[in-house]
């Protein structure tokens, strides 16, 4: 009898505990706060990569234009300013106003036309 009391205790203490409703919502939140962080130090790391490039090239960067940089959350534009840094001469020729009101004004962006299928100008010029 002792024997099939201790080989189900053994059973339940090997079984992970099942957790209830509230820790079962803090791992949610966890995950969700854990995804935001990654997602937030890719953008930063982007912005800085966009600032060392223009450092490195000599590049002035006025404090509104950093500021933009920085505070930018969008990682595609991000990505965009970075490869256009490489090539640029002014910060200007980086931060194109036109080119983002162009695709704001489209609703498409080069990332769009790139999910689709369909690689926009520049990036197939520069292949």
């Amino acid at each position: 009898m002792a024997e099939r009391i201790l080989l189900d205790l053994q059973h339940a203490l090997t079984q992970p505990p099942s957790p209830n409703p509230d820790e079962k919502e803090f791992i949610v939140t966890m995950q969700r706060s854990w995804e935001d962080a990654r997602i937030e130090g890719r953008t930063e790391a982007r912005a800085n990569a966009v600032l060392d490039v223009l450092r490195v090239r000599g590049i002035s960067v006025p404090a509104a234009a950093r500021k933009r940089i920085l505070a930018a959350k969008d990682l595609q534009q991000l990505k965009r300013w970075h490869e256009k840094a490489i090539l640029a001469t002014s910060i200007e020729e980086v931060i194109d106003d036109r080119d983002e009101r162009r695709a704001v004004k489209t609703g498409k962006s080069a990332a769009h036309k790139e999910r689709n299928g369909r690689r926009p100008l520049r990036a197939s010029a520069q292949r």
